[in-house]
């Protein structure tokens, strides 16, 4: 617990001298963080069309051999998942 609270102590120290040396780094940190984000969900749902045109390709594949079974399938599903918080 020691070691993390004298990280924590050094990182206040180090933000406080950055926005003490320049306002704005803050601000352009977080106009960074929200391009990542945006560009990673535009990359989560290309991702997911990509696999939803793979499942579509399958599904017509598989009714030219068996209508009836994909005929009682739901229509195929992607979907694009949340990054997980706190990495």
């Amino acid at each position: 617990m020691g070691k993390l609270a004298v990280a924590a102590q050094a990182r206040v120290a180090r933000l406080r001298a950055e926005l003490e040396a320049d306002p704005a780094a803050g601000d352009r940190r977080q106009r960074a963080a929200q391009l990542r984000a945006a560009r990673e969900q535009e990359e989560r749902v290309k991702a997911a069309l990509d696999r939803m045109s793979e499942l579509e390709a399958e599904r017509a594949r598989r009714e030219k051999t068996n209508k009836a079974e994909v005929s009682r399938q739901k229509a195929p599903r992607a979907s694009t998942p949340m990054p997980r918080r706190g990495r």
